[in-house]
């Protein structure tokens, strides 16, 4: 008897609490929890996120397929989510055990220890479906999660520490595995295509033309900072010569001089010491 009434006091604890909300383990809706409010821009538009301890969730699997030209596939994760507003602009998946490649030929097999993704706002539910959500995780991954996304998500797809919001038709992978620390794919989820043409990044468009101009004295003298230090001299030399020369032919030249090297040291923008701006 006492067997049978602690089993019904038992069923009555847990329906109780599956009728509060409170039921473990259930499934969540994560297009619901995370509205999608943002849409791609032409003319590219970089967004500030942010990520809390509510934006980390426990996945029973994680697997994503596109026909046999990409395929990889995780056990039980963490996902951690970067957002503006509602907005999920980045993922970072962390395993319990390594995730295996199994398309493309060239690395299946290969370990899988980080996914970091960016894709459109409105698909996180596709991305991480509902049966698969089991409730929200333990923070204790949320620093290295912020350090991961911090150090590859804004390399990806932005405008200095500013995300731009991607095609739909684009999700982008930025995966490490035990044996290879970085591999990129961008899909085409419209055609199927792996690695086809990125979309705009403004990242990668500077980047590509430091390599290429890599040799050139003008783009060197910006990037090392001498184009900086020359323009704050040939500004502050031109206004101490214009206390003593008053002519106005000289005097505009000066002041012509001064700008220009005011403008040539906001463009190289080379970081000064906290003490100088004080002064």
């Amino acid at each position: 008897m006492k067997c049978l009434h602690i089993v019904a006091i038992g069923s009555v604890l847990i329906g109780a609490i599956c009728r509060g909300g409170i039921a473990l383990g259930q499934p969540v809706d994560l297009g619901k929890r995370y509205p999608a409010t943002l849409e791609f821009s032409k003319q590219p538009v970089g967004y500030a996120w942010t990520s809390t301890p509510q934006d980390i969730w426990r996945l029973k699997e994680f697997i994503y397929d596109l026909s046999d030209k990409f395929s990889i596939k995780l056990g039980p994760s963490q996902v951690v989510f970067g957002c503006h507003g509602s907005n999920v602009l980045w993922a970072v998946v962390i395993p319990d055990r390594p995730g295996e490649i199994a398309v493309p030929k060239e690395c299946k097999g290969e370990h899988i220890t980080c996914i970091v993704m960016q894709f459109h706002p409105s698909r996180v539910s596709e991305l991480f479906p509902a049966a698969t959500v089991l409730q929200q995780d333990d923070a204790k991954l949320r620093s290295e999660a912020l350090r991961i996304a911090d150090l590859k998500a804004r390399h990806i797809y932005s405008i200095g520490d500013l995300l731009l919001i991607p095609e739909k038709k684009y999700i982008l992978f930025n995966i490490a595995t035990q044996e290879h620390p970085e591999r990129f794919y961008c899909l085409d989820t419209d055609t199927g295509v792996v690695n086809p043409p990125p979309p705009f990044s403004w990242t990668q468009t500077c980047r590509e033309f430091l390599r290429e101009n890599m040799n050139n004295p003008v783009v060197l003298s910006f990037g090392d900072g001498t184009a900086f230090f020359a323009g704050v001299a040939a500004a502050v030399l031109s206004l101490l010569l214009l206390v003593r020369f008053r002519t106005r032919l000289v005097a505009a030249l000066l002041i012509a001089v001064a700008l220009l090297g005011i403008v040539v040291a906001i463009i190289s923008a080379t970081p000064l010491p906290v003490w100088a701006y004080a002064v």
